[in-house]
């Protein structure tokens, strides 16, 4: 079936009857991909940009995993300064919840506090 457009009004006519859903007097009347059998196109479409996307930040996820494997084992101060710059927050973090969980009752945490007070000491001399 070949459409040739005379106006733009046309082109939109044709469009709306292809996809959009028209009611002729609140009967609802088929469209072009209904009667095609292509009623779930625009839900494939959607879909396979969906898998697109993922598949997409799926990579970059893996190149960025690959880069930092590649600064550890090229660069010696890398993996320092990298954990230099994140260890401070999560041992405070993790300095935090023990003391917490110490003055609830929980004996054993001494240890525990003590031994996150030596790698932030060590951490710091680096």
């Amino acid at each position: 079936m070949l459409l040739n457009p005379k106006t733009l009004n046309d082109a939109k006519t044709i469009i709306d009857n292809a996809v959009g859903n028209s009611t002729v007097n609140n009967i609802p009347k088929e469209t072009f991909l209904e009667k095609l059998g292509l009623t779930g196109v625009q839900e494939a479409i959607d879909g396979w940009n969906a898998i697109c996307s993922d598949a997409n930040n799926v990579i970059n996820a893996m190149s960025k995993v690959a880069d930092f494997i590649r600064n550890c084992l090229t660069d010696p101060r890398f993996l320092i300064d990298s954990t230099k710059g994140i260890a401070p927050d999560l041992l405070l973090i993790t300095l935090g919840v023990l003391i917490i969980l110490h003055f609830v009752g929980f004996k054993k945490t001494g240890k525990w506090i003590n031994f996150i007070v030596l790698i932030m000491l060590a951490i710091a001399m680096l």
